[in-house]
């Protein structure tokens, strides 16, 4: 078993920590994982795809990101590590046998028992009926990512198969949990308790 190594980590956000709790005492693994497809029209550099998604995986860091303790603690942490674990998996298919093969994988995938506590939390397919229609079957753990978030990931994926340079300015989601766990200690957020309370 390979050892993770991290370049940097931080407190849980409140939300992450709610999501750590609740997959650890969840019946059924797979509660938390949103799976989608996206269908890409024209013709397409698969090569080139595959390359622009691995360097999106690598630039996000919550897409690199593991949720455990680490030896001598028991307190969950959020961990970076250098290079992201997913990545994406390319599949010929025909006319005749896309869709089948977009059905499958797309149930393997909302079925994926992934582990936050090793940074598997995204896995993808990309299946291409022909040189022009591509389907993007894509799942994750809802603790990385959720349906809002996810179009900022599509943009960059474009950004990156353009050879555009990807935005560096700005705040990861380390940077927010940081600030989160500031305002609740400097009680910044109590008006905002006391309504919802």
């Amino acid at each position: 078993e390979q050892e993770l190594s991290f370049v940097k980590s931080e407190n849980l956000s409140h939300s992450q920590a709610g999501f750590v709790y609740l997959s650890a005492s969840s019946d059924n693994p797979a509660s938390f994982n949103i799976t989608g497809t996206l269908k890409i029209k024209g013709r397409l550099d698969v090569e080139r795809f595959s390359q622009a998604f691995n360097q999106v995986m690598d630039h996000h860091e919550v897409l690199r990101t593991c949720f455990l303790a680490t030896p001598g603690s028991s307190q969950v942490m959020q961990h970076v590590k250098k290079n992201a674990t997913p990545r994406l998996y390319c599949l010929q298919s025909t006319k005749e046998t896309a869709d089948a093969d977009v059905k499958t994988i797309f149930d393997q995938i909302a079925k994926h028992e992934y582990s936050i506590a090793t940074g598997d939390t995204l896995r993808a397919t990309l299946v291409s009926h022909d040189a022009h229609l591509h389907t993007l079957v894509m799942g994750y753990h809802n603790i990385v990512l959720d349906p809002a978030s996810i179009g900022f990931i599509f943009a960059d994926i474009n950004l990156a198969y353009q050879s555009q340079p990807l935005p560096t300015d700005s705040p990861s989601y380390m940077d927010y949990a940081r600030q989160q766990i500031r305002d609740l200690e400097a009680g910044r957020l109590n008006a905002s308790i006391d309504y919802w309370n």
